[in-house]
């Protein structure tokens, strides 16, 4: 498994304060079984704060359109005080426009196979250390207690859920 086990069952429910310095993650779906997350994400005395975390199925996104949900997930993040967001590069043409135009700064990260898994490192990181709080969320926990890592012939790390799982909510850590 790529993700310290006893590290993510410690992250849940851990005691934090109010998170600040608040910005947004935002992992875009693709279609099919895929689905969208986003959550806030701050520091609070140290720790790394998981906060609010949303899921839409590919049902409920095309129900809203990807420019309604940006716009319910910008909302949301307003009222909070976000102003900045961060996700892959998956439609970040599309996503900065629509961010945008609902008053939020998307940045994307060009996920490569070198920058990935420093990115998990860092989650490794903060789950052993315990530098994170989570707050209770059954798919992240299962998404995470099942992440994995392999190597492939080329030499480079890959970074996947198990068999034909999701990975959709670990994408938020990685990129948080």
């Amino acid at each position: 498994l790529a993700l310290d086990h006893d590290g993510t069952i410690r992250a849940y429910g851990r005691a934090h304060g109010v998170a600040g310095g608040l910005f947004g993650v935002f992992d875009a779906a693709s279609g099919g079984k895929d689905r969208q997350t986003s959550a806030e994400v701050g520091t609070c005395d140290g720790i790394v704060v998981l906060q609010s975390i949303a899921t839409l199925t590919g049902p409920e996104l095309r129900a809203l359109t990807m420019a309604g949900a940006v716009k319910r997930t910008s909302d949301a993040w307003k009222s909070r005080g976000i102003t900045v967001a961060y996700g892959d590069q998956r439609e970040s043409l599309s996503l900065q426009s629509l961010f945008a135009q609902n008053g939020i700064r998307y940045i994307p990260i060009p996920w490569s196979g070198a920058n990935k898994p420093r990115a998990v490192e860092v989650v490794r990181r903060w789950l052993t250390d315990d530098l994170i709080a989570i707050p209770e969320h059954a798919a992240l926990k299962s998404e995470m207690l099942k992440f994995q890592e392999k190597i492939l012939p080329s030499g480079q790390l890959s970074f996947t859920a198990r068999r034909s799982g999701h990975d959709d909510h670990v994408a938020l850590l990685i990129t948080a």
